[in-house]
């Protein structure tokens, strides 16, 4: 979600290529390693690896997750 704003305003159309975007990549390193991450350490699970995992799942080409869905939505 940290993510949705900047790509929509910045035309990345899906949330793969916002992830790959040179401008857009270190602020989501910055949002899943320093703020969402940390979470997960306090459940038990390893934040590096989560973080890791997440930022792979988003990049996968395969996925046609439209960067603004969630806005249309009013979400």
């Amino acid at each position: 979600t940290g993510l949705v704003h900047a790509a929509v305003l910045m035309g990345v159309a899906y949330v793969r290529d916002a992830v790959r975007h040179p401008l857009l990549r270190p602020h989501v390193e910055r949002l899943m390693f320093q703020e969402v991450a940390p979470y997960f350490e306090i459940a038990g699970e390893d934040p590096v690896s989560y973080a890791r995992d997440a930022l792979r799942r988003f990049a996968n080409p395969h996925l046609d997750k439209r960067s603004g869905e969630r806005l249309e939505r009013g979400e």
